[in-house]
């Protein structure tokens, strides 16, 4: 169970030295980088204590008598949300740090590892544990157990952005036959403590709470968390669900390329026109990955900037023993292993709000947070060298290993990816009296309903949707130029340059020649040229 204790982390004063003049002031601090410190502070205090107190206590025995009178003489708090229910020990250990009280204690309470706290791991419908209490000082002590209404379980608040809390959990019940007990002074005593579920429990759920000692001293009571899981770890899907599936607590799990666009929705240029020009709130950014459709998700490795790789935007909602990443082919076949991490971390979600924590913000990861990179090569055996995968269906696999033990503890989740370097062609162009006609074609992944041609007249560039509903991959496309457009023809030199991207980022372009103040077609010229960009700015991703 961890963490241990809590401590003041909002606004504190504190001594600090002033950088400018190297002179001792006072500064005031939030977060870790006060909490820390004032725990490192208050054990010193107490280990004065009880180095006082306890003379013979030296090494690891006196570091551990710190520990526990710190854990034990700690408030368990409250939620200010939900005040009938307890903060979970996992967010706040055994409670808020009393430096007082823990300085006083006479009497120790330990569970399971040498702390102030029981972990139980896996249980089943009965548990047995104890906590061992150990008088330390020269007066007897009485002692009555509370188990505060018996254990919780952490349940989330739909009505209030699925808000993560405890309550209590029915059917549950925790209990002892020493409830009432006298300590003598020096006298070690064991606790035991029954933990039952009954049938109307179901699996997989966290059982955890917090037992009281109370003394008739009010100054020797203490306190003494717990943490249990009925069930099997390794039952849940680790790797947190595809936005696209509407099960996903992250809202990630796709693939995204070197520019960090999602991949799967449409090419870059149309994603920022969707975007940026929409003016329902169902295209935002955030709203974007749900729209990935898994038959559409591609890129092309040929090097010109635009979807060259891919990279998983994934969220882990444990820690992780390892994680390898796989290539597979369309038949199943491993065709390259990108990178083994070990000890990955899980990731979080605040209060509700957005948290950058995906598993390539891993801790471990930081010496290369690219290491999970599919450049889209393959090794060649005949070569002895790396070089682009053929076009066509492949598998990014994320191979996941549990701390836990069970059924699930090795799990797969795969992202379908498909390699696609071929560029659309555009056919049977003509421009009459202000419409545009065009036909296009493309033999890779495709396009999707929010695919745009680009229409560019002098030194702008509008989108245009090619009315394809994702199933075909080639269509004629026909549309008149708006007041403004003709308008921007008659004074340029008369060209109209379309420009259409497929899915995996692959361009191609063609031009059209009126004669300059006039709607006659003159010709018609296929070009290579590098497709003219829309003014919208394109998002900045999920990184």
């Amino acid at each position: 169970l961890k963490p241990d204790i809590s401590a003041p982390g909002d606004n504190v004063t504190s001594t600090a030295i002033d950088p400018t003049t190297n002179t001792q002031t006072y500064a005031v601090e939030s977060g870790t980088s006060m909490a820390g410190p004032f725990n490192a502070g208050a054990a010193l205090l107490v280990m004065q204590k009880i180095k006082a107190t306890q003379p013979d206590l030296t090494g690891a025995d006196l570091v551990k008598a710190v520990k526990l009178a710190l854990m034990n003489a700690a408030e368990p708090m409250k939620d200010i949300n939900y005040p009938d229910t307890y903060i979970s020990p996992r967010r706040q250990g055994a409670g808020q740090i009393d430096v007082a009280k823990a300085g006083d204690l006479t009497v120790s309470a330990e569970g399971s590892n040498d702390a102030g706290s029981v972990s139980l791991g896996k249980i089943g419908k009965t548990t047995t544990f104890t906590v061992t209490l150990t008088n330390h000082g020269k007066t007897a002590q009485n002692y009555t157990v509370d188990t505060n209404g018996g254990p919780l379980t952490q349940v989330r608040d739909a009505s209030n952005g699925n808000t993560v809390h405890d309550e209590t959990l029915v059917g549950a019940t925790v209990n002892t036959d020493t409830a009432n007990f006298t300590l003598a002074a020096g006298e070690t005593k064991q606790v035991t403590f029954k933990l039952s579920l009954d049938d109307s429990v179901a699996a997989n759920q966290l059982v955890e709470g917090y037992l009281t000692f109370k003394a008739t001293d009010a100054a020797q009571t203490i306190s003494v968390p717990y943490l249990g899981y009925y069930g099997d770890l390794t039952d849940e899907q680790v790797i947190d669900a595809p936005a696209n599936s509407g099960e996903s607590i992250f809202n990630g799990g796709y693939l995204v390329d070197n520019n960090n666009n999602p991949l799967g929705v449409t090419d870059a240029a149309s994603l920022s026109n969707l975007v940026n020009t929409d003016t329902t709130g169902k295209y935002t950014w955030t709203l974007v990955p749900t729209y990935v459709d898994n038959k559409k998700v591609s890129f092309s490795p040929n090097g010109d900037g635009a979807s060259d790789t891919v990279f998983p935007y994934v969220f882990s909602k444990q820690n992780l023993k390892s994680v390898t990443i796989q290539i597979l082919d369309a038949q199943g076949h491993v065709v390259r292993v990108l990178d083994k991490e070990n000890n990955t971390s899980k990731s979080y979600l605040q209060n509700g709000n957005s948290f950058n924590s995906d598993l390539g913000l891993s801790t471990d990861m930081r010496l290369d947070p690219t290491a999970f990179t599919w450049d889209g090569k393959v090794y060649d055996q005949a070569t002895g060298k790396y070089v682009t995968a053929p076009d066509g269906k492949y598998t990014y696999r994320l191979v996941t290993e549990q701390y836990n033990t069970g059924a699930q503890q090795n799990q797969d989740y795969d992202l379908p990816v498909t390699v696609d370097t071929v560029a659309p062609t555009l056919t049977g162009l003509s421009y009459q009296d202000g419409r545009v006609t065009v036909h296009y074609d493309d033999q890779g992944a495709g396009f999707t309903k929010f695919s745009d041609l680009a229409l560019k007249i002098g030194n702008k560039a509008y989108g245009i949707n090619l009315n394809n509903n994702g199933q075909n991959n080639d269509g004629t496309l026909s549309f008149e130029l708006t007041a403004a457009q003709k308008t921007a023809l008659e004074n340029s030199d008369g060209s109209l340059t379309l420009t259409l991207t497929d899915v995996a980022g692959n361009k191609t372009s063609a031009t059209l020649q009126a004669t300059a103040g006039t709607h006659q077609t003159d010709t018609t010229t296929p070009t290579s040229d590098v497709a003219p960009q829309f003014t919208w700015k394109v998002g900045d991703g999920p990184h």
